[in-house]
């Protein structure tokens, strides 16, 4: 009797670690927001230091799939989510639109810098998005002359949709 409950239980653990999964589908389909924050993930208008750069691309659902069984889909935790299109990182384009100077070195307006070493770039698969880290390196070597600029953030998805998206930000350095 007493191995008949401990396989009955382990069925039932199995059965709601396997059967409650579920997976959604999403598509990228649009620009979305961008957000600009400091290290401690606090909403910022102005830079002060080290900054992060994030855009959330507008996401639609395009597939729901649960295995429909005995045991119900609301014991799952999560669902486990995957892009129909995905962020192409060599197409990252991330520019001003004044001129500054890196290094000692003139980056004019609308030119690509996302390839400098003192930003992380990182393409966020969870929730299709992209993320962009100005470290204290890049803090340490760039002359804003200007006191506002607006950054603007160009990337393409695999299925050949055209993202962009800008954010103005005053700079106190």
């Amino acid at each position: 009797m007493k191995k008949l409950v401990l396989s009955f239980i382990l069925l039932l653990v199995l059965a709601l670690t396997f059967e409650s999964c579920c997976t959604d589908t999403f598509r990228i389909t649009g620009e979305g927001e961008m957000y600009a924050y400091d290290m401690a993930y606090e909403s910022l208008d102005s830079i002060e230091g080290e900054f992060i750069l994030s855009v959330q691309y507008q996401t639609t659902v395009v597939g729901y799939f649960n295995d429909f069984s005995l045991i119900p889909s609301a014991y799952a935790t999560t669902c486990e989510k995957n892009f129909e299109n995905m962020l192409v990182e060599s197409s990252l384009k991330l520019s001003t639109d004044k001129a500054f100077v890196f290094d000692n070195s003139t980056i004019e307006a609308d030119t690509d810098f996302s390839f400098l070493d003192e930003i992380d770039v990182d393409i966020i698969t969870d929730f299709g998005g992209v993320e962009l880290t100005f470290t204290q390196d890049f803090i340490d070597k760039v002359n804003f002359q200007d006191t506002e600029m607006t950054f603007k953030i160009e990337i393409q998805t695999d299925d050949g949709l055209d993202l962009e998206n800008e954010k103005t930000l005053l700079i106190d350095l």
